[in-house]
């Protein structure tokens, strides 16, 4: 397995994950995609008194005589592998009473193709890493999630800086590894040339995205957000077929001694339906020299093809579309993301980062890539 150890160093900001610089080996759904990260300070830097912390213990938050947190105060996250946010409503639901809530967030993936299935087998991704051994590897997690308290000398509400937070691409690290790439013949860059590789690693920090989870009494909302959304970004679909065993082709079942090209993700109503499917034969059949990736294989020839349009038009298929807050909404008291603090007391929220396996970035070409994370929070107005 070809991982790249990383390095995180400190950013001043109001409150700021250091700059993150993470490489991934492989594509989302091989369970051998992973990241190194060695450490994470947290600083904060306020025009008031706002402050951050790992621990509810308010005497401990008054001892503070710095805004900064260093690595050997925070969970230690050493490696990353795409997940998906799909069924969150598996375990968040707003309405459960406080101790039936679910603590921090859970993330999913599909690892295994089965055939003989119309219902994918859906796994929930343990933030745990174990060796070949099945022993636990101290300080290994797929995706970074640690507990953090704010706490403010008024009842104010906190939101996401879009204007200072950012995920980004690492330009100079990348076209050194898309040279090493190019000059090694990789075969998952066959038939790319130099820039083409460099291109493809720089899209790996669309797929990053960054989720808050607030658990603070009467307070409990989950949010997600894409820094890299745009106008012209596409709706992210939580499902769709998928090349998850890699061998360029869809993954299909059979029902009714007929194939059907499996439909992966979060489906909102009637998984299978005939009138999702074209005649066999009728699916794209891409050229061996193409650049083959989980979202984009060949249909079998024998294979009923899945037409996500004439499902959606004709058969009524709904699949869950991913809702992620961008810079244009995420600054927003009404309906944005809220982080309430009241004077004095610590306010919990869980911060996570991960890759979104479901972005259509989320793919083999990003292999190796590195990029800079920075996350900067903001009050939005007194209560």
């Amino acid at each position: 397995m070809n991982i790249r150890r990383a390095f995180i160093s400190t950013l001043v900001a109001v409150i700021s994950l250091a700059t993150i610089s993470l490489s991934v080996s492989v594509a989302w759904f091989a369970s051998s995609s992973r990241a190194y990260v060695d450490t994470i300070d947290i600083e904060m830097k306020a025009t008031r008194d706002l402050r951050i912390s790992t621990t509810k213990d308010i005497d401990d938050i008054e001892s503070y005589t710095k805004n900064e947190l260093k690595d050997n105060e925070l969970k230690h996250t050493r490696i990353f592998s795409p997940v998906s946010s799909m069924y969150e409503s598996k375990w968040f639901d707003k309405t459960a009473p406080i101790a039936d809530r679910a603590e921090e967030p859970k993330f999913y993936e599909y690892q295994t193709a089965l055939s003989f299935e119309e219902e994918p087998r859906l796994e929930e991704v343990s933030n745990k890493v174990y060796d070949e051994d099945h022993n636990l590897r101290d300080y290994l997690n797929n995706y970074y999630s640690q507990d953090l308290y704010l706490i403010a000398d008024d009842d104010v509400y906190v939101s996401i800086n879009p204007e200072t937070t950012s995920i980004l691409p690492d330009i100079d690290e990348n076209r050194r590894i898309a040279h090493e790439l190019f000059e090694s013949k990789d075969v998952g860059f066959r038939g790319y040339e130099e820039d083409d590789i460099y291109e493809c690693l720089n899209n790996l920090a669309n797929a990053m995205r960054i989720s808050i989870l607030v658990n603070n009494g009467d307070d409990y909302n989950y949010y997600i957000y894409n820094p890299n959304k745009t106008a012209k970004t596409k709706p992210t679909l939580l499902g769709g077929r998928l090349d998850i065993d890699k061998d360029s082709y869809y993954d299909t079942f059979t029902k009714n001694s007929s194939r059907y090209e499996t439909i992966y993700g979060e489906v909102l109503n009637e998984r299978f339906s005939d009138s999702y499917y074209g005649e066999v034969g009728t699916g794209t059949i891409l050229p061996p020299n193409s650049k083959f990736s989980a979202f984009t294989a060949s249909s079998h020839e024998y294979a009923h093809p899945f037409d996500y349009d004439k499902a959606v038009q004709e058969g009524g298929l709904s699949i869950k579309t991913e809702k992620a807050y961008d810079k244009t909404n995420v600054f927003d008291l009404d309906d944005g993301i809220v982080i309430p603090v009241y004077r004095n007391v610590p306010s919990k929220f869980v911060l996570s980062i991960y890759l979104e396996g479901w972005d259509l970035y989320c793919i083999n070409t990003t292999m190796g890539a590195k990029f800079l994370a920075q996350i900067e929070f903001k009050i939005l107005r007194e209560m």
